[in-house]
C-alpha cells in the first residue's frame, strides 16, 4: 500500500541503480519527489540501450530500435523520443526485458533519424550497452544523366547492403529521397521529379 498521499503533478520510469528494471520517480507539487525502487527478480535477463546520434541528432530521438533475442522470435520494439510525460521525461536509454532468455542476443537493429540502419549481432545482455551511430560512407557516383527529363544515377556498392540518397538544391540542406537495399553490385536510381530546378545535388551513402 502506497503512503504517499501528497499532490503528485509528474511520474518517470528510469533505471536508478542499473540493476536491468525500472524503477519510478514520483514529482510532488510543492514537495520532495519520492522514489520507488524495484527490487525484482535478478534471474531474468535484459538489455539497455543508450543511442547516440553523429549525423541525426545527439540525442537520437526518432531513432527506432528492434531487437530480436532469437533468429524465430518476433522483434521487440521500441523508440527513442523526446517527450513522454507531463512535467516529466523519462530517460532516453531504451529498456528491453528478455525473461528469462540467457543466450546472446541474436540481432539488433537501429534506424536511425537519418535514415541509416545499423545492425548488431550476437550481443551480450544484462549490460547497458552504448550504440553510436556510424559515419557515413559515401559511394562515388558511376553514372550521372539526365534522361526524359529526370535525373538518373548509379553507382558501385556492396550487395545487401542499405544505401541512402539524399537530394539538396543548396549543398546546405539535404532532404532524404530513398532508401534503398542494395541487390547487386551496381545500383540505379531515378528522380521521381520531372521539374529540376536550375541547379540539384545528389549523394548517396551508407
Amino acid at each position: 500500500m502506497s503512503t504517499d498521499r501528497k499532490v503528485a503533478t509528474g511520474t518517470l520510469s528510469f533505471d536508478y541503480d542499473n540493476d536491468g528494471d525500472l524503477d519510478l520517480l514520483v514529482i510532488n507539487n510543492g514537495d520532495k519527489p519520492i522514489l520507488y525502487r524495484n527490487n525484482g527478480s535478478e534471474e531474468v535477463s535484459w538489455l539497455e540501450i543508450k543511442a547516440v546520434g553523429t549525423r541525426s541528432n545527439r540525442d537520437a530521438v526518432g531513432a527506432i530500435i528492434r531487437l530480436r533475442a532469437n533468429d524465430s522470435d518476433p522483434p521487440l520494439l521500441r523508440f527513442v523520443d523526446g517527450g513522454t510525460n507531463f512535467l516529466a521525461q523519462n530517460e532516453r536509454r531504451v529498456h528491453f526485458g528478455l525473461g528469462e532468455s540467457t543466450g546472446l542476443i541474436d540481432e539488433i537493429e537501429v534506424t536511425w533519424p537519418s535514415g541509416r540502419v545499423q545492425i548488431l549481432n550476437d550481443v551480450s545482455p544484462n549490460q547497458v550497452l552504448t550504440i553510436t551511430e556510424p559515419s557515413p560512407h559515401l559511394f562515388a557516383f558511376t553514372k550521372l544523366s539526365i534522361q526524359h527529363g529526370r535525373a538518373y544515377a548509379t553507382w558501385n556498392c556492396q550487395p545487401g547492403s542499405n544505401c541512402l540518397l539524399e537530394i539538396s538544391d543548396d549543398l546546405q540542406s539535404w532532404r532524404k529521397a530513398a532508401l534503398i537495399k542494395a541487390r547487386g553490385s551496381t545500383m540505379p536510381w531515378t528522380d521521381p521529379e520531372r521539374s529540376l530546378p536550375e541547379k540539384r545535388y545528389y549523394r548517396a551513402w551508407r
